[in-house]
């Protein structure tokens, strides 16, 4: 067990619980496949979808497109969403997910 003090109060954690949560895989709330478009479209997509979407909520996005790879992630951040994870599938096949911010 972890016991960790944190502003004047005592946390227990049990490490194999924590490493489990961490390891838990995250459910999107709405997908979007943008697979065979080139930039801007995936882009925009997903900037779109994002702002549509309400605060907390998990955007999946599958990309096989590279400079998408790079430029998704850059740009949720620059609109202060939180990119959770970028990974690859198979082949050129990328899965991002992005937790969206507040947008209204």
């Amino acid at each position: 067990m972890l016991i960790l003090a944190q502003l004047g109060q005592i946390k227990v954690t049990n490490i194999k619980e924590e490493a489990k949560m961490a390891t838990e895989e995250t459910k999107p709330d709405k997908t979007l496949d943008v697979r065979g478009e080139i930039c801007p479209n995936p882009d925009v997509k997903t900037m779109t979808t994002l702002e549509k979407m309400e605060k907390g909520q998990i955007l999946e996005v599958l990309v096989d497109y590279p400079l998408s790879v790079e430029r998704i992630p850059r740009n949720a951040e620059n609109r202060k969403h939180k990119v959770l994870k970028v990974e690859r599938v198979k082949g050129p096949d990328h899965r991002i997910l992005i937790e969206a911010k507040a947008n209204k």
